[in-house]
């Protein structure tokens, strides 16, 4: 079976890839032997070619993974069309897109393998995925605390990993993952200066808002605290105050406003009663 994994999220594939390695690669001293990685782009496709028909030195199998095949050129894009229409059984090759917008060539070629969507997680499936990354390290973690986990550290599932994996070490022999955990782990807001953030908000103190923003900028990023801020009003159920958040958001991921900008115009906007 040779595969072609679409999308964006990046952890999804590797983690396909991290499977296929323990199914196909039984024994960690084949890796190197029986394993290959290239990305599209690169200028001796021949020797990415040779690897299809390479016969395993030490398994049952090959495993070959190729990346960012938006990046092949159309004689590349042939050739390896031509070995998947008459692969070696030998070989498992697992090509990477970051898209699923073909050509006409990669959609002949994606007609010759089992296509595997790798789309970015949306926010009910991260909180998921968060509490079992932590049962899978034999903690349990509520999903109030799953989403505060989620909105302090955005949508990078590797980066998600390595902070559930300094938490979970970090609780040693307790089993239940708490707010003080998370605070002291990742050192991020403090829930005490969201809460300080959200009452000048309502008291209509943005002077003392912004100064308490600056204050927190020395350590904390800007969408961390943006993060925070949705959390505490998704929480409160203020519909307005979480639509001048997530428009924020939308500007910076645009490049229409920088980080710091965004956040202090969200501190304006929610002092002056617009939320």
């Amino acid at each position: 079976m040779n595969y072609l994994l679409t999308g964006p999220e990046e952890y999804l594939k590797h983690q396909f890839v991290e499977k296929l390695k323990k199914s196909i690669l039984n024994n960690d001293k084949n890796l190197t032997l029986d394993f290959e990685i290239f990305r599209g782009g690169e200028k001796d496709f021949t020797r990415i070619s040779d690897s299809f028909n390479t016969i395993p030195f030490t398994s049952n199998k090959r495993l070959v993974v190729i990346k960012d095949i938006d990046r092949l050129r159309l004689k590349e894009k042939k050739l390896i069309l031509k070995y998947l229409k008459s692969p070696v059984d030998s070989t498992v090759l697992v090509l990477e897109s970051s898209s699923d917008n073909f050509d006409k060539p990669l959609k002949e070629i994606a007609g010759f393998t089992k296509l595997v969507r790798c789309n970015r997680l949306k926010d009910r499936e991260r909180d998921w995925w968060i509490k079992k990354e932590f049962a899978g390290r034999g903690k349990k973690i509520s999903p109030a605390l799953a989403s505060l986990v989620r909105e302090l550290l955005g949508d990078d599932l590797f980066l998600l990993k390595n902070e559930i994996e300094k938490i979970a070490s970090f609780l040693g022999d307790e089993n239940e993952v708490t707010e003080r955990h998370i605070e002291t782990v990742l050192g991020k807001v403090a829930k005490k200066s969201a809460f300080d953030l959200v009452n000048f908000i309502l008291e209509n103190r943005p002077d003392k808002a912004l100064y308490l923003v600056d204050s927190l900028l020395v350590k904390e990023k800007p969408h961390q605290i943006l993060n925070l801020l949705a959390w505490q009003f998704r929480k409160n159920r203020n519909s307005r105050a979480l639509e001048i958040i997530l428009e924020a958001d939308f500007f910076i991921k645009s490049g229409k406003i920088d980080m710091r900008h965004a956040l202090e115009r969200v501190l304006v906007l929610l002092c002056r009663g617009r939320a």
